[in-house]
């Protein structure tokens, strides 16, 4: 069978791990036609670390074609995609700095003046797709806005179903049925992966508006939030110890205040069938009555006491045996912080797992007070959006 058209395509992208490391990524995929049918192969051709002290994500693809026998380089940075050929020297250096792309390639990148020479547009939807599987969702959709058959494959539904979490079904059923007049599982027959992905990375209430699960966006690992109303306080019907603070710095839009009080203790439950990972259990608690005058935000420590004298124990357990315990002095007032519980395994989709968690300070000898209780939040491990400390064992 003769072999019509040979495409190599080879893709590099750049991971920052750390402030001085980051990890290279390059891959190859070659995409050949023939008279009836199109040959994929997929190859990993190297990924490799190195250190440098300034960082900047960039995106580098190059194309090669058996007609012309040349490459044609694009250069990307995060976010914005115009393509741009070797061939241009003075607009390649202009727009992305001097040696930034190299042409490749034994005729030094230079264009045959006998033939048309291919773009990136011209590249098959397919070896695209291949290319869509190893980014994370928002790099997909911004390499969508690339071109025609970037945004095919973006749409591709075998390139979402990659990202969602294994029981998929399970979170829409348990979408649908938090919404209010469901009418969802009419739509799922219809609905496409790139729409189940969107549907669930919103973020959608249960239990009365005090829990939201939703999709983390980038991974898409399961997030799910309890507000302080979901959670049973100790003294929380006695306004002379607490009361609701609304609040537009919690996703609930209201707090537990805890003005006074000797025994201090908050208790959760919850039962979920997570997908399979291990997942991080934080307590979002601040010090101090933080509030808004004349457009600034202020915070009020006047309340604040008793936290100095003896460390908040956190515990969390599970229905199949897994336990963590851990103690924290609460000393940072000002700031909305996540105070690490525990991690805890998920190790199938098909059993719900059930977790007991709580944070107390039961030393009767004195009181505490100026804190507020905003929410519980469990994460994929390693994923945060806002100052951490760990508790100690």
């Amino acid at each position: 069978m003769a072999i019509l058209e040979d495409w190599l395509f080879r893709f590099s992208y750049t991971f920052r791990l750390s402030k001085h490391i980051s990890l290279r990524l390059i891959i190859e995929s070659r995409c050949r036609v023939t008279g009836d049918r199109r040959q994929v192969s997929f190859t990993m051709v190297e990924s490799y670390f190195w250190g440098f002290w300034r960082f900047e994500d960039y995106l580098e693809i190059s194309l090669k074609h058996s007609k012309c026998g040349y490459w044609e380089a694009f250069v990307a940075r995060t976010g914005f995609f115009p393509p741009i050929s070797c061939g241009d020297r003075r607009r390649r250096e202009g727009a992305y700095g001097r040696g930034r792309v190299r042409p490749r390639g034994g005729d030094g990148g230079r264009r045959p003046r006998s033939r048309a020479a291919p773009g990136l547009g011209e590249l098959p939807e397919l070896c695209a797709a291949e290319v869509l599987l190893h980014l994370d969702a928002p790099e997909i959709c911004r390499l969508a806005r690339l071109n025609r058959a970037f945004r095919g494959a973006a749409a591709a539904d075998f390139v979402w179903e990659a990202k969602l979490p294994e029981n998929y079904g399970y979170l829409l059923d348990f979408v649908d049925g938090a919404m209010e007049g469901g009418g969802g599982g009419r739509e799922r027959s219809v609905m496409g992966k790139k729409e189940v992905y969107a549907r669930l990375a919103k973020a959608v209430p249960f239990d009365g508006g005090k829990k939201e699960l939703w999709l983390e966006k980038s991974k898409g690992g399961v997030c799910i939030a309890l507000s302080s109303k979901s959670l049973v306080i100790t003294g929380i019907d006695d306004r002379r110890y607490w009361s609701h603070m609304p609040t537009t710095e919690s996703r609930f839009h209201s707090v537990a205040y805890l003005q006074q009080i000797w025994w201090f203790e908050v208790v959760g439950e919850l039962e979920f069938c997570f997908p399979a990972g291990t997942y991080s259990l934080y307590f979002r608690l601040h010090l101090g009555k933080a509030s808004t005058r004349f457009g600034r935000r202020v915070c009020s420590s006047e309340q604040i006491h008793g936290w100095d004298k003896k460390p908040v124990r956190f515990q969390l357990s599970t229905s199949d045996g897994q336990h963590a315990l851990s103690q924290c002095y609460l000393d940072e007032p000002g700031s909305w912080i996540l105070y690490h519980v525990g991690d805890f395994v998920a190790s199938t989709t098909e059993q719900p797992i059930k977790l007991k968690f709580s944070l107390a300070q039961i030393d009767c000898t004195h009181t505490k007070g100026g804190l507020c209780v905003d929410s519980v939040l469990i994460y994929p491990k390693g994923f945060q959006q806002e100052k951490v400390i760990s508790s100690q064992k």
